[in-house]
């Protein structure tokens, strides 16, 4: 069996959207530069190929920790994108410590994170605390200055139990507590896309089964998958929220049945069966 990676370009909304707009192929092997392709690789290709096709689109770029280091905050300056990066201290110890210490030594660049339940009120969320101008480099003097957020959350309301500790690394602005909570939000948000590959790989999508060998062909399979699951998620996250909402232990597979069960109940086999009554007028034209 082989394997095949590709890096994938998704946007995430904040009701959990994560919809792909553009895939990079991360092969074994790269003729061009003669040696092991990687994630990084793939990366400059595919922030290329972004640029190339939206010139003039303001891109936040999220990602995990691999990305939190020179080289890629040097191509989203570049490129005049900004970045929220899930910072650690084993991917860039230097740079950790030295916004550990720029938190100590500014203490009052901290704050709360004000939540709101489902009927609005807010309630206190944890604490955030932030540090400016950390410095990074890969062994040359050309450095790269970006701001480290660190947050220690309580998701849930009335309870002072931390489910989440961790830091970002970012281009944003942060000057206060709000914006901090702000950029801690949308960097939390990533997992959209961790959840998304979840449900393509287990949830019915069939992401990691070899359904061919042929190279192109599989790389059109999987095009092809991206776009079903595009729409699956417009359908499922939009017209299907209201009951989603309601039966929250209804797994996706099972909505897929049970519509399915409903169109074949109603003699609907495939779309031209569909009355005419039940199609909204885009779908007519």
């Amino acid at each position: 069996r082989s394997l095949r990676f590709v890096l994938e370009a998704k946007i995430i909304t904040p009701w959990g959207w994560a919809i792909s707009v553009m895939s990079e192929p991360i092969r074994p092997w790269t003729t061009d530069e003669e040696k092991q392709d990687c994630e990084y690789h793939g990366f400059v290709r595919l922030a290329r190929r972004l640029k190339e096709t939206f010139p003039h689109l303001g891109i936040c770029i999220v990602g995990d920790s691999l990305y939190a280091c020179s080289s890629v905050m040097k191509i989203c300056d570049d490129y005049n994108w900004d970045y929220i990066f899930t910072f650690k201290e084993g991917r860039t110890p230097k740079s950790y410590s030295d916004s550990s210490e720029l938190m100590k030594a500014f203490p009052g660049n901290g704050g709360r994170i004000v939540n709101h339940n489902a009927h609005g009120k807010p309630f206190d969320g944890g604490a955030v605390t932030w540090a400016n101008g950390v410095e990074i480099s890969n062994g040359t003097d050309d450095c790269v200055s970006f701001n480290v957020v660190g947050v220690e959350a309580s998701d849930g309301e009335g309870s002072d139990e931390v489910t989440y500790s961790g830091r970002f690394a970012t281009s944003l602005s942060v000057k206060d507590a709000e914006q901090a909570a702000e950029i801690v939000r949308w960097g939390r948000q990533r997992w959209n896309i961790e959840n998304n590959f979840k449900v393509e790989k287990h949830d019915g999508f069939g992401l990691e089964h070899n359904f061919c060998n042929k190279a192109r062909a599989s790389r059109n399979f999987y095009l092809l998958m991206q776009i079903a699951n595009n729409l699956w998620q417009v359908f499922y996250l939009g017209h299907l929220s209201r009951l989603k909402r309601r039966y929250r232990k209804v797994a996706q597979t099972e909505w897929v049945s049970i519509i399915r069960e409903a169109f074949h109940s109603v003699g609907i086999s495939s779309f031209d069966d569909v009355p005419r009554r039940y199609l909204s007028r885009e779908l007519m034209m």
